[in-house]
């Protein structure tokens, strides 16, 4: 304390126990001076937590809180996320492994949006799982907005990949959705029409409960009213070309600076998703964005999230694949937005796994073979062979079949 005045409290490590919260619940509404208050690694359980928790919300002085390691549980997380959602002093705060659940992820993601002060705040190890979506927007924008660091690593949710929102201008991304639930099945309705209107080349990858199917290419699936969709989802359509929310050289400049700035991957991540909602860029700026990931991982989702948002794209992808990606990576990428979309036209050379059910994975073999027959490359002799090629069904369910639209998937390496 000073003068008299409790300024920084250190219960971290105590034993407190549900009792001994209750008892610092009490000592709080009576003080106001407190500034940093540490009771991390303690046996609080949600009832005691409460306690704790329901004062801070009048606290003016509290800037720096550490409740790590105790178990909130979602009871927990809702009196916290009331915290965040009014209290105007606290810029620090670590819940770090409190069992937060998705039943408070909603709330939380409230709080934070509405919240002015907080700095940096650290919830890595909750169980959020499929709650996290709703947090993962605010923390993008928080980030986008400049000075504000949060962190759910370990959640229990793939951070990087996972999409349960469709954005009509860019909804290119991976999907997991639960058919029962409404909202996700309005992203679905989203996804769908983008489908039909692509014949369904817009769709990669299609499970339904773990199962493979093709989306249809007379544009209709009638989906199940329960299961979980897997799908990647791609946006062919260049609509960046024609729109007005280029982002300007300055603001890329200030982009840049906030992405290198940030601690994780998953949140460099989340921010490029998150200004791809709202700008599209030059290929020189997209590259630039890829560019500042290290892992080819991560220059993989930054690429998949600026896909559709690239103004002028369609003929830079060869440089913007050459550039940024070892060959090797390159059917990663094409296994998700679409083997002729990223075509290496400078390195065609390599693996291909076609989708001949798929328009244009049949158009990607025909120039394969073409190529092969012709024996040139950019106008130059070359020799082309098939090597390892596979057929998925069975090549002897095929025979008697000289049709390649009777293939549905062609592995090979050329």
């Amino acid at each position: 304390g000073v003068g008299g005045r409790l300024i920084e409290l250190n219960l971290a490590n105590t034993r407190m126990s549900n009792a001994g919260a209750a008892a610092l619940g009490g000592v709080l509404r009576r003080v106001s001076t407190l500034e940093v208050l540490d009771i991390g690694w303690n046996h609080i359980f949600p009832e005691g937590a409460c306690a704790v928790l329901d004062p801070m919300i009048y606290h003016s002085q509290l800037h720096t809180v550490t409740l790590g390691w105790n178990r909130l549980g979602n009871k927990g997380g809702e009196v916290l996320a009331q915290v965040l959602y009014d209290n105007k002093s606290i810029q620090r705060l670590d819940v770090t492994h409190c069992r937060l659940g998705a039943g408070c992820c909603e709330e939380l993601a409230a709080g934070l949006k509405n919240n002015q002060t907080i700095k940096v705040a650290r919830m890595d190890g909750n169980p959020f799982k499929q709650g996290a979506p709703h947090l993962i927007d605010v923390i993008a924008l928080k980030q986008e907005q400049g000075g504000v660091s949060v962190s759910i690593e370990g959640c229990g949710y793939d951070l990087v990949s996972h999409r349960t929102d469709a954005d009509e201008l860019n909804p290119t991304g991976h999907y997991v959705l639960d058919l029962a639930n409404e909202r996700q099945r309005a992203v679905l309705d989203t996804l769908l029409q983008l489908a039909a209107e692509e014949g369904g080349d817009a769709w990669r990858n299609e499970r339904l409960n773990g199962k493979s199917f093709s989306y249809p290419s007379d544009g209709a699936w009638d989906p199940p009213d329960e299961g979980v969709l897997e799908v990647d989802v791609a946006k062919h359509n260049n609509v960046a070309d024609d729109d007005e929310s280029a982002m300007n050289g300055q603001d890329f400049d200030r982009l840049i600076g906030q992405v290198n700035n940030l601690a994780s991957n998953s949140s460099k991540v989340m921010m490029v998703k998150r200004v791809a909602k709202d700008y599209s860029f030059s290929v020189e700026q997209a590259m630039a964005l890829i560019a500042t990931f290290f892992r080819e991982k991560d220059r993989e989702e930054a690429f998949v999230s600026l896909y559709s948002r690239i103004r002028k794209r369609k003929p830079a992808i060869p440089r913007m694949l050459l550039r940024l990606f070892e060959r090797e990576w390159v059917p990663q990428l094409q296994s998700r937005l679409g083997v002729l979309q990223v075509f290496d036209l400078y390195r065609p050379a390599g693996k291909y796994r076609l989708n001949l059910s798929k328009f244009d994975d049949r158009e990607v073999l025909q120039r394969l073979l073409e190529m092969q027959l012709t024996d040139t490359f950019e106008h130059r002799k070359a020799k082309w062979w098939f090597e390892q090629a596979s057929f998925y069904p069975d090549p002897d369910s095929l025979r008697g079949s000289s049709r390649v639209d009777d293939m549905q998937k062609y592995n090979l390496n050329n």
